[in-house]
């Protein structure tokens, strides 16, 4: 026989008048029995001191061996996105041993991709008969009650993984988007800077800090930690994982909104300066052709930064500097195409504020048939 020693504290589907002495030890044990049949054989429970030893009978060895095996492989699976098999794999595990906690919590993690939330909870509720200490159960139970809205459930959740799993960054992430979201803002934020402080690398905090600076208006602040995460991110990460390209997005907008903090640019003024534009425009292709896309980006945004107090596009005479061009200076207007240029190689979709649409046309045509 194989024996489960779980706190009766730590079976949730135990009322406090369960746990209070209402009930006997022998009602208790026929509740234990009840959620805990997805056991293989007779089940067997003794309560002794606020505890339950679970009695089960251990599958066969190669059933064990055959269920490892196959929850390896599942993994392997669902890790390339062939998630039916995965799910399949992980079912025909599970029926081999059903007592593997990780293995329905993997299971679970799964079910959420699939959108399969009822399913995803079903198995997380196992795996955390199994290991109630496990705080990662308590993060994805977290998670779905946040997809799900439900604020206050994906709050206990996630305060129950640090309980469990103090300064973890997945649970202190998901805790300041969750408490964003149920309108306390304060805490959000230092759940947030909590996260970032125990894994700097992780994005999803320093994007979900930005969020809440964005809601608070601090423009200049979001620019600023959007720009340090964009930065520290490495080609694969940028690629990789979409948080990225929607910093990338927001930073675009919040880069306009700066702009027009000092009012609309002029539609009738930029028309005259078409024909100029394109050759400047045609310039910035030339300048960002042989660059890859993360120093487009940092040449961007620092033009971005320094059209932030307003650059004089009606007046030639009036000089710029970059640091990332020594020794040049370049007029509002050329500073401006820099910028359009960039934003089109880094995130075309984005609207940038700036009616530049038919010289970069004419310019890019110039461009592609110059090579």
């Amino acid at each position: 026989m194989q024996a489960i020693v779980i706190r009766l504290s730590d079976l949730t589907f135990l009322s406090s008048e369960d746990l209070s002495g209402a009930c006997s030890e022998a009602e208790l044990g026929e509740k234990i029995i009840k959620q805990f049949a997805f056991l293989t054989g007779d089940i067997r429970v003794t309560i002794t001191d606020g505890t339950a030893r679970i009695e089960y009978r251990q599958p066969a060895t190669e059933k064990i061996s055959e269920a490892q095996r196959l929850s390896e492989q599942a993994s392997q699976k669902a890790k390339s996105g062939d998630f039916p098999q995965a799910l399949d794999l992980f079912t025909q595990a599970l029926s081999a041993n059903p007592a593997l906690p990780v293995t329905r919590r993997d299971l679970a993690m799964l079910h959420y991709e699939l959108g399969d939330l009822s399913a995803a909870k079903d198995q997380l509720i196992d795996a955390l008969r199994l290991a109630p200490d496990d705080a990662w159960s308590y993060v994805v139970l977290g998670n779905i009650f946040t997809r799900e809205q439900d604020w206050d459930s994906a709050i206990r959740f996630f305060t129950k993984a640090l309980d469990l799993k103090p300064g973890d960054a997945y649970a202190l992430n998901g805790l300041g988007a969750a408490t964003a979201k149920s309108g306390d803002e304060a805490s959000a934020m230092r759940h947030f800077e909590a996260a970032i402080e125990a894994n700097p690398h992780f994005p999803e905090p320093r994007f979900g800090k930005a969020l809440l600076l964005k809601n608070q208006g601090h423009l200049d602040a979001v620019a600023e930690t959007l720009e340090s995460l964009l930065r520290d991110a490495s080609p694969g990460d940028a690629r990789s994982n979409p948080v990225f390209q929607r910093a990338e997005q927001l930073l675009a907008s919040i880069h306009k909104e700066i702009r027009e903090r000092g009012g609309p640019t002029n539609p009738e003024l930029l028309q005259e300066k078409h024909p100029a534009a394109v050759w400047h425009l045609l310039d910035a292709l030339k300048r960002f052709d042989a660059l890859d896309p993360r120093r487009v980006m940092e040449i961007t945004f620092e033009v971005a930064r320094l059209g932030e107090s307003g650059l004089d596009y009606a007046n030639p005479e009036e000089k710029y500097t970059v640091s990332a061009y020594p020794g040049e200076s370049f007029s509002g207007l050329q500073l401006m195409c820099l910028m359009y240029a960039g934003f089109k190689r880094i995130a075309p979709d984005q609207d940038t504020g700036m009616d530049f649409n038919e010289p970069w046309i004419t310019a890019l045509g110039l461009f592609n048939n110059g090579k």
